[in-house]
């Protein structure tokens, strides 16, 4: 039942999307800021990380679907599971992870999520900088003990260098999941490189640091607060068209608490799909209206 209802929505968005279109030629609204922009990544990944840490070591698709209107955005992201069988009642241990053997090609997690954003353009000396407040639900279809929710915070320099071709934006984050009542704040970074003059090609190299309270850091095997992981990624963006791209990409994250490395090398709970360093891969296609 559930997969068809899950079906019966993706026809019904992409039939309303559809009808969006027709009305807004019909309206005339051609420019951005008169109607809502519609997103779509589906991302084929090698494995499922969070923050860091390996949730699945195996294959997953991650999709995210929003709808963005004048710095209001809503959406849903999810993580599908495409190889593991899962249990109707929660993750079961076996040899092969945290994983029964009654059902499969079921979502791990379902996340809804509203925010908004606004961007201060050209501040003098600095350049565009974006505040984002956003909540999330983090939902767990097969374990939903586990369900949660948390609100972060965002402040972007969105050109802390800018050339021709490249660009460097610093972020830094800080969350809080008022259920387990655990903070974290992220530091990251993304600098992108156009390999043509028309940007139909561009390399981008992101990273993210992540430190965390003692509720946070002892999820991780940590003692205390501190740095739970350094997480880096490379990708080739390849606009096809204006209203889609494909991105192959490449990703590594590595333990930087002794406790956290330590917990790494065990085998229980999340651990055995973890070691110091974990690396994956994958390709996302990224469609715009």
């Amino acid at each position: 039942m559930r997969s068809k209802f899950s079906v019966f929505c993706v026809i019904l968005f992409f039939a309303g999307l559809l009808f969006a279109q027709e009305a807004g030629r019909a309206l005339g609204l051609q420019a951005e800021a008169d109607r809502p922009e519609f997103k779509l990544e589906l991302d084929w990944a090698s494995k499922y990380i969070y923050n860091g840490m390996v949730y699945n070591n195996q294959a997953v698709l991650l999709g995210d679907l929003s709808m963005e209107f004048q710095g209001f955005y809503v959406g849903v992201w999810g993580a599908y599971n495409l190889t593991h069988f899962q249990s109707r009642n929660g993750y079961v241990g076996s040899d092969e992870g945290l994983y029964g053997s009654e059902r499969k090609w079921r979502f791990e997690e379902v996340n809804p999520y509203v925010g908004y954003y606004y961007t201060f353009e050209d501040v003098e000396g600095i350049g565009p900088i974006t505040l984002d407040l956003s909540w999330t639900y983090y939902h767990y279809p097969s374990a939903t003990d586990g369900n949660s929710g948390a609100i972060m915070l965002s402040v972007s320099l969105d050109e802390v260098y800018k050339s021709g071709r490249s660009c460097l934006a610093v972020k830094l984050s800080g969350a809080h999941d008022y259920k387990i009542e655990e903070n974290w704040l992220v530091l990251g970074g993304i600098y992108t490189y156009a390999l043509d003059k028309k940007a139909a090609f561009e390399l981008q190299f992101s990273g993210d640091l992540y430190w965390g309270d003692t509720t946070f850091m002892s999820e991780y095997g940590g003692d205390g607060r501190g740095l739970s992981f350094a997480v880096f990624e490379l990708a080739l963006n390849c606009q096809a068209n204006e209203w889609l791209c494909i991105s192959p990409h490449l990703g590594v994250s590595c333990a930087l608490d002794p406790d956290v490395r330590d917990w790494t090398r065990q085998d229980d709970d999340y651990g055995r799909f973890n070691s110091r360093r974990n690396y994956w891969g994958g390709i996302k296609a990224t469609m715009k209206y």
